[in-house]
């Protein structure tokens, strides 16, 4: 875990953005909100034969990440003209409908996730808070086997005891969780029947 002192501000802002299948420049009040939590998804290379099956699960778990109000992002360091052409190849795949997907080197080093030999970003997954009250951020770093896809059930079941405190065991479902709501700055999971 770091503890950064002077918040980052995400990508450069020479950045692109690959979002509802089109390139646009990276925004720093859209794409890196300082009030929300950031999961940033490293991936290698786009056209990788683990990365569309994670794009595919980054697409599917969006919704519930933004109940713990935590924006996903997926990262590499392609060139953004290949991140098009590879959501235009796997359309039903890739999660880069709402969730943005950034071609940057610039973050992958200063989080150190940058393989220095094949210049590529290492599979590994960084949680990044929110402002704190006295201007730093908390960042969780963890990286993942190359050849094992990461599992965002895992991810949001890590999220989820961080950010609520409560405990969060290895039977956690989080089918059968949700946020009912938030006290002392800290969000309250519920089962199914909870009332909201």
């Amino acid at each position: 875990m770091y503890i950064i002192n002077k918040p980052h501000k995400g990508f450069a802002e020479s950045s692109k953005v690959l979002q509802r299948g089109e390139l646009r420049g990276f925004n720093s009040s859209l794409d890196w909100p300082d009030d929300k939590c950031k999961l940033v998804i490293f991936f290698p290379a786009a056209f990788s034969y683990v990365c569309p099956t994670e794009m595919g699960a980054l697409k599917e778990w969006a919704h519930r990440f933004s109940q713990l109000n935590c924006q996903l992002i997926a990262c590499s360091t392609d060139k953004p003209e290949d991140l098009k052409e590879w959501f235009a190849t796997y359309d039903t795949l890739v999660g880069a409908d709402e969730s943005p997907i950034v071609s940057s080197t610039e973050l992958p080093v200063y989080l150190d996730v940058l393989d220095i030999t094949s210049m590529k970003a290492r599979r590994s997954s960084v949680f990044v808070s929110p402002i704190q009250p006295n201007g730093s951020e908390i960042i969780i770093k963890q990286d993942h086997f190359p050849e094992v896809g990461r599992s965002f059930s895992e991810l949001y079941r890590q999220l989820a005891g961080h950010l609520t405190g409560q405990y969060c065991g290895v039977d956690y479902d989080p089918d059968n969780t949700t946020v009912v709501g938030q006290a002392n700055g800290k969000l309250i999971l519920g089962g199914p029947d909870s009332e909201e």
